[in-house]
């Protein structure tokens, strides 16, 4: 049903929804893709929800159990085959009900058993819920529509103020420090680098972790300052894959990402990797000069292209023979803090699978670990001193159709109780120049820096 009296942005009426109803889920392009991030989705209020931790299956209002990936899909399953009267006779191209969810990169734990792959962590490796309503903006059409029941009156909405009074003073944040030093980087580099000269790996996705701390342990000051900070996060960094999910105990993912993992839609299935980075700048020639620098880089080019040969590879586990192509080997995509190359690969899921079999064949993400993937994998588990978690794992949603999409968690912020963490890398090779890496780091993690310091200035 269209809200055409509605004018609200999607964003103001998220922060609502994110005080006032149970784990509200914001799903964002807060820069519109023609292609991939035309809608934003709002919902909240789940029926019910699923998470796996650790080798425990933890299902709303049941005793744990023992699980692992399977587990965790067999139960998603059904609750999706549990309401065919949700489907209507033509699938929207947007989430109108279904699950909403994550499996984090440690989620390798499962899918491949006996290697050294991901980290035990406090972040779930996976958790769903399912949401029998939704909000949809149509960013091209600026225009809402509702779909299913909210569990409120929907009028209310026409009621939000655009400048809320905040009921208390914002938390202080602490310097953002990272865990690892320019020097321990890119010795962590020359590693990679040896171990290529070796014919052990091609490319190993390396990445650095950075945190600070709000001066403050009140559960709900902190659940506050949540929303709040994601409106600074989605001005820095703008993306089109962008979302706000609410965990528990504390745990909040911010994310502001500017990759497509996989979209899947009446089995057709896109991928859009990225690989190649440079920095943006103020200066329009200086721009348009580190732009045309990353087109023409030899070095980018050879990641991108090692990158799309793996997930074509990965598509081919589940696929129609002679339905994977590449309708767009290289194009560029710029963002507030950065430009990327990208590519787009495409096929067919076969009849008898479906996204549960995709997200098996295709985690982790080839862009954020590297070639051989399961080598490099192992690479990264050996120089990686912490879990990743939700970072480089992959956010999005399933419909009673079994349609989907997510994106890759990268530009990622990360909250557990009153510590704030995000991680940036890039993938290295034989040709990578090591200060020029660590810069990259700094480079991509420019939106959330200027977010958290216009926290502390706001």
């Amino acid at each position: 049903m269209l809200i055409p009296d509605l004018q609200t942005p999607p964003h103001q009426i998220f922060a609502f929804l994110h005080q006032m109803q149970s784990k509200a889920v914001f799903l964002e392009s807060s820069v519109p893709h023609p292609d991939h991030g035309r809608y934003s989705i709002i919902t909240s209020s789940p029926e019910t929800e699923v998470y796996l931790h650790n080798g425990i299956l933890h299902v709303m209002e049941e005793p744990p159990i023992p699980g692992n990936f399977e587990a965790m899909a067999r139960v998603v399953r059904s609750w999706l085959n549990k309401y065919p009267e949700m489907k209507s006779a033509t699938p929207p191209p947007y989430f109108t009900g279904g699950v909403i969810g994550f499996v984090s990169y440690d989620i390798n734990r499962y899918l491949y058993d006996g290697h050294q792959v991901g980290k035990v962590s406090s972040w779930p490796e996976g958790c769903f819920r399912l949401y029998r309503w939704s909000l949809v903006y149509d960013h091209q059409q600026q225009q809402y529509s509702v779909h299913g029941v909210p569990p409120f009156d929907i009028r209310e909405l026409n009621r939000i103020s655009e400048n809320r009074a905040q009921t208390e003073a914002s938390p202080r944040l602490s310097e953002v420090h990272p865990l690892s030093s320019y020097k321990e980087y890119l010795e962590q580099i020359l590693t990679i680098q040896e171990w290529i000269r070796r014919g052990d790996v091609y490319q190993v996705n390396l990445t650095r972790q950075f945190e600070c701390f709000w001066n403050t342990d009140s559960c709900a000051h902190i659940h506050q300052s949540t929303g709040r900070l994601y409106q600074l996060l989605r001005k820095h960094n703008p993306a089109p894959f962008s979302c706000m999910f609410p965990l528990m105990n504390g745990q909040y993912i911010l994310s502001s990402s500017p990759e497509l993992f996989f979209s899947l839609k009446q089995r057709h299935v896109t991928l859009r990797p990225i690989k190649g980075t440079s920095p943006r700048h103020a200066d329009p020639i200086h721009d348009q000069t580190s732009r045309d620098f990353l087109w023409n880089s030899s070095k980018d080019q050879a990641e991108l292209l090692m990158i799309v040969d793996l997930e074509r590879n990965d598509l081919g586990k589940v696929c129609e023979f002679g339905s994977i192509h590449v309708p767009q080997i290289k194009t560029i995509e710029s963002y507030a803090s950065v430009h990327h190359l990208v590519s787009t690969i495409q096929g067919t899921l076969r009849q008898n699978l479906d996204v549960w079999d995709l997200i098996r064949a295709l985690a982790p993400c080839g862009s954020i670990t590297g070639t051989p993937k399961l080598r490099a994998m192992e690479r990264i588990h050996e120089l990686e001193s912490f879990a990743r978690g939700i970072y480089t794992g992959n956010i999005g949603w399933i419909d009673f159709w079994g349609n989907a999409c997510f994106n890759v968690a990268i530009r990622t912020l990360l909250i557990e109780e009153n510590r704030l963490m995000f991680n940036t890398g890039g993938g290295i090779v034989i040709d990578s120049r090591p200060e020029q890496e660590y810069q990259e780091t700094l480079d991509k993690a420019r939106g959330i820096q200027l977010a958290l310091t216009q926290w502390n200035h706001s």
